[in-house]
């Protein structure tokens, strides 16, 4: 249950700026989700919620009105969306290719190891197509060598076409793995990661560059109670950058809100702009205009749960400097009953959206009052302390 608290300022005017993850689904669906589950969450939190319908203000951004008591707060779909239709696999092939490109780079720049030292699920996870490609190539080798042996007595050496023939096989089933397994989708996401950070995402530094102006323009009007900057998943490596560069526009009178959810931060190889996200990150870490919360799971295997993004790429905070993110969890086995978290928790995807759904009881995480009640970010999370020792899923030392 929420544990009462005292509300100094209450939020009549929010502006809510929203960075997906690496999804080529835009608005239309993220509008559409936030509708059918504001009203469910409304049956639990016991808040009536309004969702307007959606409509587009230019090209970057997409907007609809939530009206949840006397709080009015405007949701704006940040848009690239066009830039991940870009970058997505267009075949096999290109997928294949991905998976090889980030396996390396995370190889070589000891990603692996450093997510295996914090949390094996994400290692898991992210080792989970380089090894289901290996094995499947593997197996179409043997399965052709035997096939050549059998023939060689029949056709001599044509036999060995039959490796040839084989080693097709992982490409014909490609759309099973897709959709039957659902195997590739956080590939994607790393070897997105890989290629931002060799500067290979053609427009990613200038769509966030502008996203910065909007989200500074709107801190600045001072028209809102708050501003909330949310990214998930991918996006909160794109929220990082955003956060960052709204503080350069913005004087050092102004604040706003930072929340990411279900974020991997570890996923950084050593690049210009690796280098550049770090020092973004020990920006906002220790700055008094930006109150920073970090929502993971520990049952989200596509996250490092409850680990602080500085130390998982190699930050360090200045001293006597502003400790941030504050690290929270979902607790996500509080909000359903068993039966329901039981099944939640088997599926892989449904668990990393989770943070954008509703839930069957009440808790600390209700995404829908974080985005649309009365209570800024820090408030409501001010009587809980940053979770620290989590050590559950952790090989090592960071």
């Amino acid at each position: 249950m929420c544990v009462n608290r005292l509300k100094p300022r209450q939020v009549l005017r929010r502006t809510v700026f929203y960075i997906s993850g690496f999804d080529p689904r835009g608005p239309l669906h993220y509008h559409r989700l936030y509708s059918v589950e504001a009203a469910k969450q409304s049956a639990v939190n016991g808040h009536a919620t309004t969702v307007s319908k959606r409509r587009n203000e230019g090209s970057l951004q997409s907007l609809w009105t939530v009206e949840t008591g006397t709080t009015t707060t405007q949701i704006r779909f940040l848009r690239y969306e066009d830039i991940v239709r870009k970058q997505w696999p267009k075949n096999a092939a290109d997928m294949y290719r991905g998976i090889v490109r980030y396996s390396w780079q995370f190889l070589r720049m000891g990603v692996f190891a450093r997510i295996w030292r914090n949390s094996w699920p994400g290692f898991l996870a992210v080792i989970y197509p380089p090894v289901l490609l290996l094995a499947m190539f593997l197996a179409a080798l043997l399965l052709g060598l035997g096939a050549a042996a059998l023939l060689k007595p029949w056709i001599g050496s044509y036999a060995y076409l039959a490796i040839a023939a084989v080693l097709a096989l992982p490409f014909a089933i490609y759309r099973l793995l897709e959709i039957g397994l659902n195997a590739f989708w956080l590939a994607r996401s790393c070897t997105f990661l890989v290629d931002r950070a060799l500067g290979n995402v053609p427009g990613i530094e200038d769509r966030c560059a502008a996203f910065a102006d909007l989200v500074a323009k709107a801190v600045i009007s001072g028209e809102s109670d708050e501003v909330l900057l949310v990214g998930h998943s991918v996006g909160t490596h794109l929220a990082v950058t955003v956060a960052a560069r709204t503080l350069d526009k913005i004087g050092a009178s102004h604040r706003f809100s930072l929340m990411t959810l279900g974020q991997a931060m570890a996923m950084t190889p050593d690049s210009d702009v690796a280098r550049q996200f770090r020092a973004d990150l020990a920006t906002l870490s220790g700055s008094e205009q930006v109150d920073w919360i970090d929502v993971t799971s520990a049952v989200d295997g596509a996250c490092i749960a409850l680990s602080d993004p500085l130390a998982l790429s190699g930050v360090s905070r200045a001293d006597g400097s502003r400790a941030q993110p504050k690290l929270v969890s979902a607790r996500f086995n509080k909000l359903f009953s068993p039966q329901t978290y039981a099944t939640i928790r088997r599926d892989f995807l449904r668990t990393h959206f989770q943070y954008l759904m509703a839930s069957e009881l009440p808790g600390d995480y209700d995404y829908f009052l974080i985005t649309a009640g009365d209570t800024t970010l820090a408030q409501r999370f001010a009587h809980l302390d940053s979770v620290t020792g989590f050590s559950r899923f952790r090989m090592g030392q960071t």
